[in-house]
């Protein structure tokens, strides 16, 4: 089953804090436990992956991998076994995609674009530079997505002394 992972976190520091804390005589180890709970602390507030949205990026990576390997097969071309791969992880993971799968995906994809590069001749121009444009859009997408993602770290405010 799955939890999101500010729970997990939480499970963790609750048991740092309330089961192994109490069971610490020495001070100084003390303290390093309750550092590790307050970086756990902040450390959860910037893992913001949402199942969702993982969901969302394989899913639209199979639909394009299924139109890389429908046009190539039907140009004749042969299929990269890395499409055929992904493709077939997809279906076996059903809908419990992960972070793993999605870099996959998104390897598979550029393996992709250089098939769609290489039977230029066999799927024509137009259908090979379709596909390209299509596959950099995805792949552009979701970086675009981590990116925003991603919390810039907090920046301590400094201040200058007062010039008397």
């Amino acid at each position: 089953m799955y939890y999101p992972i500010d729970i997990y976190f939480r499970r963790l520091m609750d048991s740092l804090e309330k089961v192994i804390a109490p069971r610490i005589e020495d001070e100084f180890t003390l303290g390093q436990v309750y550092a590790v709970i307050e970086m756990l602390e902040q450390i959860k507030g910037k893992v913001e992956y949402k199942r969702d949205l993982i969901r969302e990026d394989v899913e639209r990576g199979e639909e394009i991998m299924e139109k890389i390997s429908q046009a190539l097969s039907g140009a004749g071309a042969a299929v990269p076994p890395e499409i055929e791969e992904v493709e077939k992880e997809i279906r076996e993971k059903g809908a419990l995609p992960d972070l793993a799968l999605r870099k996959k995906v998104e390897q598979a994809a550029c393996k992709a674009i250089d098939a769609a590069h290489s039977a230029r001749e066999d799927l024509g121009p137009e259908a090979s530079a379709g596909l390209d444009s299509e596959i950099r859009r995805y792949l552009v997408k979701v970086s675009t997505r981590d990116l925003g993602l991603m919390k810039p770290p907090r920046l301590a405010k400094i201040s200058r002394p007062k010039e008397s």
